[in-house]
C-alpha cells in the first residue's frame, strides 16, 4: 500500500497592498521571482500535487512560476503543479486557504495539505520534508517551530478540511489553530524562520541578507 499523500498548498493570491506598487511575488530574489522559492521547496520535498492559489496578476505570477520551475525541482516533475485562481483576492488569506483546501478535498488521494506562504522565498525543502514526514493519519495538525517563532509549513489532515473551508479574512488559519490548540503539535525545525516579505523595506532587507 502506498503511503498517504501530503499535498502542497502555496498561498499566492494577495494584492501586495503594503508594498506600495507592483506584485511582491514577482520581485527578483537570486535571479528568480520571489514566489518561486516556496513552490520549488514543495516540489523538491516530494509533495504532490502542489497547488498554488493565485489572485492578483494571476497570469503573470503563473507564468513566472512555470518559467522558474522549468522541468521540475530536485527531481520532482513540473506537472505536479496545479493552479487555482480566486475571484476576489481582497477577501484575504483565509478565503484563499479555504478555496485551496476545497480544491484538494476533491482529490481522494490527498490525505493532508502542507500550507505555505508565497511570500517566504527562503523556505527550505528540508523544512517542508521534515513537516510532511512527521505527519501521521489521524494525528494532530503540525506547525513548524523555528528557533525564533512558529511558522510554515502547517500540515492539516483531511479531518481539518471542513473547518478550513469556512475561513475568511486575513488571519488565515491562526484563530483556528488557537481554538484547537490541543489538536496541534509543533515540530522543531532547528533554524530561523524564513523571512516573509510584506513591504519594500522587507524586500530590501531580504536582498541584503542574500548578498
Amino acid at each position: 500500500m502506498s503511503p498517504p499523500r501530503v499535498a502542497g498548498l502555496v498561498l499566492a493570491a494577495g494584492t501586495s497592498s503594503r508594498l506600495g506598487a507592483g506584485s511582491k511575488l514577482l520581485l527578483p530574489v537570486r535571479g528568480e521571482p520571489l514566489v518561486a522559492g516556496p513552490v520549488k521547496a514543495a516540489l523538491a520535498a516530494g509533495l504532490a500535487p502542489v497547488l498554488v492559489v493565485l489572485g492578483s496578476r494571476a497570469g503573470e505570477v503563473r507564468t513566472a512560476i512555470l518559467e522558474a520551475v522549468g522541468g521540475g525541482s530536485g527531481g520532482a516533475p513540473a506537472d505536479a503543479l496545479r493552479f487555482l485562481v480566486v475571484d476576489d483576492p481582497s477577501r484575504g488569506q483565509g478565503a484563499s486557504l479555504a478555496a485551496g483546501v476545497d480544491r484538494l478535498a476533491g482529490d481522494p488521494s490527498v490525505a493532508a495539505a502542507a500550507v505555505m506562504l508565497g511570500d517566504e522565498p527562503g523556505l527550505s525543502a528540508d523544512a517542508v520534508r521534515v513537516m510532511a514526514g512527521a505527519w501521521r493519519p489521524g494525528g494532530p495538525a503540525l506547525r513548524a517551530r523555528y528557533r525564533d517563532r512558529p511558522g510554515h509549513p502547517v500540515v492539516f489532515g483531511r479531518e481539518w478540511f471542513d473547518a478550513l473551508s469556512g475561513l475568511e479574512g486575513d488571519e488565515g488559519a491562526l484563530r483556528l489553530l488557537e481554538e484547537r490548540a490541543g489538536d496541534v503539535r509543533e515540530v522543531e525545525i532547528g533554524s530561523d524562520a524564513p523571512a516573509d516579505v510584506d513591504t519594500l523595506a522587507d524586500y530590501r532587507r531580504l536582498v541584503e541578507d542574500a548578498g
